[in-house]
């Protein structure tokens, strides 16, 4: 194995009711992307899928794909993205393009042959002209003809993969093996609708080919699209990232009710329901505990929070196999 290799194998378990839409084409008929049966599962890519481009497969883009209703989409071109004339994948932010190496966007020469990102062009068939990996964009990448800067993946196999409900958390484990001169990487995460932020900093010793192990446990309380990578650090300052890792995370509706929302000294909490026995927690934004109640049977219950911090809090609930979360303010 090469020095220059750094082989992580990460092993994400998963704690979420619902799994992440992985879409891949299967044909290239008619007008290509835009033909929902060219696709496995069926249907045309929406906003949170995964879209996958195959090696030795072609997929034409023509016409304008999301003329209304720009999706969010993590795209991995293998493959071959082949744009004609009028050919625009328009995109939602925080939308992702990685073409690996073997991977490639075509172009027939066109200036209406487009990629866009958050109503930036990222691609422009005229000025870009043929695009072969590994590079990457998104929105935080320039405009075309620098919409697009060199990717640099590192290895990244699943080992497990089990999307399991469990108190709404989320554990996270994997594993590096370290020979490139890594010396230290954090893990990053991104939760809907908002920018990476850096989760946990990590060291690692000297280059070895022993089993480096780590875990992080997060509690999701917001309904949508979380994703997760490894950002690692050469000591020669340059910087790789391991292949984003997505879920999408839906808890029930709650059915319980807030007032005032923001409170200012007593937050009323209305179950809408006849509880028994249960147990309600408050949580800041750090995801610190800072408050816990023990349930007598009743449809309400009346918390102090006068004497709290002014900011945003969670507020979880359970009861059996009753499990709910609602975000509120103190102000």
């Amino acid at each position: 194995m090469k020095k220059s290799l750094l082989l992580l194998i990460v092993s994400f378990i998963l704690l979420s009711p619902a799994k992440s839409n992985i879409k891949t084409p299967i044909a290239n008929t008619g007008q290509g992307w835009s033909v929902a049966s060219n696709w496995g599962p069926g249907g045309v890519p929406v906003s949170e899928d995964t879209v996958i481009i195959p090696e030795n497969f072609i997929l034409n883009v023509k016409g304008n794909i999301y003329n209304s209703g720009k999706p969010r989409l993590v795209i991995y071109i293998n493959g071959t993205l082949d744009f004609d004339p009028s050919g625009k994948l328009d995109l939602a932010n925080f939308s992702e393009i990685h073409v690996h190496t073997g991977g490639s966007i075509k172009t027939n020469g066109s200036s209406s042959e487009r990629i866009l990102i958050n109503n930036e062009i990222k691609y422009n068939g005229q000025l870009d002209g043929e695009i072969n990996g590994p590079m990457f964009s998104d929105a935080n990448t320039g405009s075309s003809p620098n919409g697009f800067i060199p990717l640099f993946v590192l290895p990244v196999t699943h080992v497990q993969f089990s999307p399991h409900l469990k108190n709404n958390e989320l554990q996270l484990f994997w594993t590096i093996i370290n020979e490139a001169g890594i010396n230290n990487y954090e893990l990053e995460g991104r939760s809907p609708n908002n920018r990476w932020e850096t989760l946990e900093n990590y060291k690692l010793p000297q280059a070895s080919i022993e089993n480096i192990q780590n875990e992080h446990k997060l509690k999701l309380t917001i309904n949508g699209r979380y994703d997760y990578r490894l950002k690692l650090k050469n000591d020669n300052g340059s910087v790789s990232f391991s292949k984003t890792i997505s879920i999408n995370f839906n808890q029930p509706k709650s059915s319980i009710k807030l007032f005032p929302n923001p409170a200012h000294s007593v937050l009323a909490v209305n179950y809408g329901m006849l509880l028994q026995k249960g147990h309600i927690s408050l949580t800041n934004v750090s995801g610190k505990v800072v408050y816990e109640l023990s349930l007598a049977p009743g449809v309400a219950t009346n918390i102090n929070v006068s004497h709290f911090p002014k900011g945003m809090y969670t507020l979880s609930l359970i009861s059996g196999n009753e499990r709910f979360s609602e975000m509120f303010f103190i102000r």
